[in-house]
């Protein structure tokens, strides 16, 4: 009976550890979402909206690396994950998506709502498994679900997609009250294992006096991780990217103090060492491919990038145990090499007031937001020039965030909320520009928990397009680049009863109190 199979493949998601669910309404997967129900081991978020609700699902992760479920129905709805499955794929956030589907006999023969949804994603997702809840062997299925669960999280983590055909009638038996034990039966545990490590000699590289620098990209903290990094950043430079998680850790405010300005080649790095994945930093990264140093990338992931093009070797080590040789081999070491960073970073002559507006004021806000925002705040930043503000400001206690993984704008919020809606007890603020706010309008249709709040950055306009040398100096493109606008956003808030505050950044304050009070504050800039 369908109601069994599917209470059974409720069961297989409990078994794997998949509590937080945000589901997106439909016909087709209403008996999925009847199965969950019936388990009683899940925490559920409604969200009408597929692409917002796949991105929260994803935000579920951002912290803790646990996958969450995004379950939808069947045609077009699945299509609305892409973005949130491409910015998961390539940010490693490990994200379960779930879709509903039609009998196999009724693709391509001009029924609704009926599409090719198997291997819908392509190579943009770690493992995908085919379910037809019917008629398929059980525990095939079991094997199936589990195995493509525990793929998301690692060795390189990131999105599968579980497809579940169901065949009329989708209802039958739903209504069984029967309780379903554990499948956690005939699992090859293997597949659930990814640590490991190789051991690599570096004493020659540190005997031979070689400059080293160490750069740390997008990834997730670790906390035995950060403690051997702030050893280290007493002894080399240490470039941890506002999205590593560790932005806290070795050179201050590093990439304000490279904008805009030449770097000497006399502190160019014989050897690069890095770990995670992009960094923000333009002038690092041009300055890396500039010098071409010898480039070692430390992970146990087997796919790794070249932003820097120059072509890195790989250690597929584990990174505390590398950290911590490298650590001890580095004692008694000479600091010259650091100090030298050190005193060209504080040399930066460029004022944050001294910006144009509304560069200038939104970012004196950001510094001052991070500034102040202690340990119990995780502070998600949007793409263009809020998480670049960000990257400009001085490091605090807070977590920071920021879609990274593909940087588009799409998903900002609804991602920050999924964060908020996993960690009651942590108080969440994200900074998104107006463009990326409209873009994600539909993230305000759900409740809001009382943790989360909004600041919208209003210069009424893509303003990064006039930062960056080339949009700006085209007026005839400004239309459809820029896209200028005069909307304010109190309506959109009124709509979905949020509360709100606008102020006007030339001539008004916020406190961080008001901004805790409020759920949508726009700051308008110009």
């Amino acid at each position: 009976m369908l109601g069994k199979q599917l209470s059974i493949i409720a069961q297989n998601f409990a078994d794997c550890g998949i509590v937080d669910w945000v589901i997106s309404p439909g016909s087709r997967n209403a008996p999925i979402v009847a199965a969950l129900i019936k388990n009683r081991s899940f925490n559920f978020y409604s969200s009408p909206d597929e692409r917002s609700a796949a991105f929260t699902a994803m935000g579920m992760a951002i912290s803790n690396g646990k996958p969450a479920g995004f379950l939808c129905t069947s045609g077009s709805a699945l299509s609305n994950a892409y973005p949130a499955v491409l910015e998961s794929y390539y940010s490693r956030v490990p994200l379960l998506i779930v879709s509903a589907d039609r009998p196999e006999e009724l693709i391509d023969q001009w029924d609704g709502q009926t599409i090719r949804q198997k291997n819908f994603f392509g190579n943009y997702v770690r493992s995908f498994a085919h379910i037809n809840a019917r008629y398929d062997e059980l525990q095939n299925s079991n094997q199936n679900i589990k195995k493509c669960i525990s793929i998301s999280t690692g060795p390189i983590s990131g999105p599968v997609h579980i497809n579940i055909a169901l065949s009329e009638p989708i209802y039958e038996g739903i209504d069984d009250q029967k309780q379903i034990d554990s499948q956690n039966s005939n699992v090859n545990s293997d597949t659930l294992l990814h640590e490991y490590r190789l051991d690599y000699d570096l004493s020659s590289e540190i005997q031979s006096g070689k400059q080293i620098a160490l750069i740390i990209g997008q990834g997730f903290r670790k906390n035995d991780v950060a403690t051997v990094l702030e050893s280290l950043a007493t002894k080399i430079p240490v470039f941890a990217d506002i999205t590593s998680g560790y932005s806290e850790i070795g050179l201050t405010n590093w990439d304000w103090g490279l904008l805009k300005r030449t770097i000497p080649d006399n502190l160019k790095p014989d050897l690069i060492i890095t770990l995670g994945m992009g960094i923000i930093s333009k002038p690092l990264k041009l300055a890396m491919r500039k010098w071409s140093p010898e480039h070692l990338h430390v992970s146990e992931a087997s796919e790794i990038g070249d932003p820097f093009q120059t072509q890195p070797k790989h250690l597929p080590f584990n990174e505390i145990h590398f950290l911590r040789d490298l650590n001890k081999l580095l004692i008694g070491r000479e600091s010259n090499f650091l100090n030298n960073w050190n005193s060209f970073i504080e040399s930066q002559i460029l004022i944050a007031q001294e910006l144009p507006i509304p560069f200038n004021l939104e970012l004196c806000f950001v510094q001052d937001l991070i500034k102040n925002s202690d340990e119990n705040f995780h502070l998600h930043f949007g793409n263009s020039m809020s998480v670049r503000y960000a990257s400009w400001s001085i490091k605090g206690a807070s977590r920071i965030f920021s879609n990274r993984g593909v940087s588009g704008i799409d998903g900002c919020i609804s991602t920050a909320l999924g964060d908020a809606l996993v960690n009651p007890d942590k108080k969440i603020i994200v900074i998104a520009g107006d463009i990326t706010s409209l873009y994600d309008a539909n993230s305000f249709w759900g409740d809001w928990p009382i943790n989360f709040h909004l600041i919208i950055l209003n210069n009424h306009g893509g303003a990064i397009f006039d930062w960056i040398d080339g949009p700006n100096k085209l007026p005839d493109l400004r239309n459809f680049i820029h896209t200028p606008h005069s909307k304010s956003f109190n309506y959109l808030a009124q709509l979905h009863k949020k509360s709100f505050q606008k102020v006007e950044l030339q001539s008004q304050t916020i406190t961080l109190n008001e901004i805790l009070n409020t759920q949508v504050i726009e700051l308008v800039t110009q």
